[in-house]
Parts: structure tokens; sequence; C-alpha cells
């Protein structure tokens, strides 16, 4: 039963990021992107999961990041609402501020822009039980928070797609 929650839980959030980044993202690109100088090809998940410390990793959960990005490349208001553990919070900021250099606005329009990114911490799918459906719940409400947090205008918001999502699909779900 936990898996399946997990699985529904997980099709959503992929169906939701397709839907989203896939309109948004192309759209944005001519105002907002990533642009990693050590690899030009790089996305923001591959710049993350290169410099993450996986050895934080204690348990599975799925957490939705969010920062803010100014024109001038800086990045404050850090924040998430998922149960993450000290250690692995301060890593995750840590990775995110190495991220300042790379990000680029093209348009003089935007002060700022938003990133939600949705952190895969070890794997959901070793869930068992009611754990599973608090999965489930937690994400929503973390869904639900930063809509309040961040407001109904999605034109300052980039979502950047979780690094395992393709894996944990592959290997569990399809």
């Amino acid at each position: 039963m936990a898996l399946h929650v997990i699985k529904r839980t997980l099709i959503g959030i992929v169906f939701l990021m397709s839907s989203f980044s896939g309109i948004c993202q192309s759209l944005e690109k001519e105002n907002f992107q990533f642009v990693d100088p050590t690899a030009p090809k790089n996305s923001f998940v591959n710049f993350f999961s290169k410099r993450f410390n996986v050895n934080l990793i204690l348990k599975p959960s799925i957490t939705l990041i969010i920062f803010k990005v100014h024109k001038d490349g800086h990045i404050d208001n850090i924040k998430n609402w998922g149960n993450l553990e000290n250690n692995v919070e301060q890593e995750i900021s840590r990775v995110i501020m190495k991220s300042e250099p790379c990000w680029r606005f093209n348009s003089s329009k935007a002060e700022y822009k938003w990133v939600i990114f949705p952190f895969f911490n070890g794997n959901p799918f070793e869930i068992k039980g009611g754990s599973g459906r608090n999965l489930h719940s937690g994400l929503y409400e973390q869904f639900c928070l930063v809509s309040q947090y961040l407001g109904p205008d999605f034109s300052a918001i980039y979502l950047s797609p979780p690094k395992t999502v393709s894996s944990l699909f592959l290997d569990h779900v399809l």
C-alpha cells in the first residue's frame, strides 16, 4: 500500500513538473537560466549532484527546497518545509550558495526568481506502511506551504526537476 501511495505521489510530481517546466522553462530560457562555467551543458541538478555529500543521507524523504536568486546572482531565502536533518539542510544550503555565479538573467524586467528544487533524500521506495501515506501527505502540505509563501504568480518561479526522478521511475514505476 505504501509503495502504491509513493508511486502515485512521484507520478504526480513528474506530471506537474513536466507540464509546468516543459511550458515555462522554454519561455524562461530567454529570461533566466543556469549556466555552469566549468561544464556549460550542466543543469542545476547536475551541478548540485556533483557537489552534494551523499554520505549525509540518512532517511528517505522528499523535500521541496526553495531559494531566491536576485538579478546580480545573489542567493538568499533558502527555505524548506520538509523534515531534513540539520546536517543535510546545511549541506543543501552550502551547494545552493556555490551556484550563485551560475544563474543568468537575460532580461531587465525581472529583479529575482524563485527556484523550486524537489530534493529526494535516500530512496522513497524503502518506506513501508503508514510512512508512505505520511510521505504523500507531507509532500502535499509542502506544496500548499510553498504556494502560500510564493503566492499565485508563477512568472517569478523556476522549477528545477529533481535528479533522481527518472531513475526512480525506470527502476520502480514503469
